[in-house]
């Protein structure tokens, strides 16, 4: 254990407190009985057992809160990189989405997008959510329409597969704008 201002301070009034018992033991016992004797100096004993618990509590007291300091500081800087982290897998998921969607592998990309969200969940504040859940939806829509139409051998016509990309493009500029470090 490390040394502190609180050990050296017991250290000093332990000293003080024991040369005071030795010097003034005749006031609180007569005689030299060693019965007497013994119980004095286990009292003094007991007494300087117990400042080095007090002051132990207060420095054991001052080191958790330092090192709460520190963990909570650490645990701080761990989310903003895992935060960092989620915003790159998310923006990977919708370039996956893209080319699902440009290659008509519209169940892929539907399926890509779905792990998006519940990414990008993790890294929204609620109303970010909110706002952003509107714009899910609607590509949800597009991409739910092109699973259907892909089971039955139809596919999205041009101006719903360039909406759905417009609108992931879109996405993919948010994303890229928040995930940019700040200078």
């Amino acid at each position: 254990m490390k040394w502190s201002i609180v050990r050296t301070i017991y250290s000093i009034m332990g000293g003080v407190s024991l040369y005071f018992a030795g010097t003034h033991k005749e006031k609180f016992i007569s005689g030299t009985n060693v019965d007497v004797d013994l119980s004095y100096w286990a009292t003094v004993a007991t007494f300087l057992a117990l400042l080095i618990a007090i002051a132990e509590i207060v420095h054991s007291a001052h080191a958790t809160k330092s090192l709460q300091a520190m963990v909570v500081q650490t645990l701080a800087r761990r989310g903003a990189i895992d935060q960092h982290a989620a915003k790159g897998d998310c923006l990977n998921l919708l370039a996956q989405v893209r080319e699902g969607v440009k290659n008509k592998l519209y169940d892929s990309a539907y399926k890509n997008f779905e792990e998006f969200r519940r990414m990008r969940r993790m890294v929204l504040s609620p109303s970010d959510l909110a706002t952003e859940q509107k714009e899910w939806d609607a590509i949800t829509n597009v991409l739910d329409v092109a699973t259907i139409a892909d089971s039955t051998a139809l596919t999205l016509d041009g101006r719903q597969q360039s909406t759905c990309l417009k609108q992931l493009r879109t996405l993919t500029s948010k994303i890229e704008r928040e995930a940019r470090p700040e200078t």
